[in-house]
């Protein structure tokens, strides 16, 4: 018996109502169906844990080969160091510029550009309409130590 029926049961000599005891009853069976969802939610807090660390661990199966696929060290071709060569002279260079000092097509300068500034040897600044480059700290460093500058 739970808690409350032992109270009902030590207090039978004492003349309790029928209402009360109802009451009783009730706060008993809404006890006991509380401890059943507890039981309940605890082993479903049992069975989800279980499955986060199985999901964890493939997680990190699934990572490792994805980690050998990442790309190699950006290799800094002639024409970006043309490139970056032609920027150190300059504050801030726009991509037609670099094409046209380059003589070469506009999307190629683009591309050179955008290999630049994603592996952190420009900076760019929008402003009026267009996009400009300059040289990050990563580059300067990258003609300092191969005597370009």
């Amino acid at each position: 018996m739970g808690w409350i029926a032992d109270i009902v049961e030590k207090t039978q000599e004492i003349p309790i109502s029928g209402v009360l005891r109802e009451r009783l009853a009730y706060a008993e069976q809404r006890h006991s169906d509380l401890q059943a969802e507890r039981d309940k939610l605890a082993e479903e807090l049992n069975k989800l844990t279980v499955r986060i660390e199985s999901l964890e661990s493939e997680n990190t199966q699934l990572r490792k080969p994805v980690a050998g696929n990442q790309q190699q060290e950006f290799e800094v071709s002639d024409i970006d160091e043309q490139i970056l060569i032609y920027i150190s002279d300059r504050d801030e260079v726009e991509s037609a510029e670099v094409a046209g000092v380059l003589q070469i097509a506009q999307a190629k300068a683009d591309y050179y550009l955008t290999g630049l500034l994603e592996n952190e040897y420009l900076i760019d600044s929008f402003g009026m309409g267009y996009q400009t480059y300059s040289l990050d700290q990563r580059g300067r460093a990258h003609l300092v130590e191969n005597g370009l500058i």
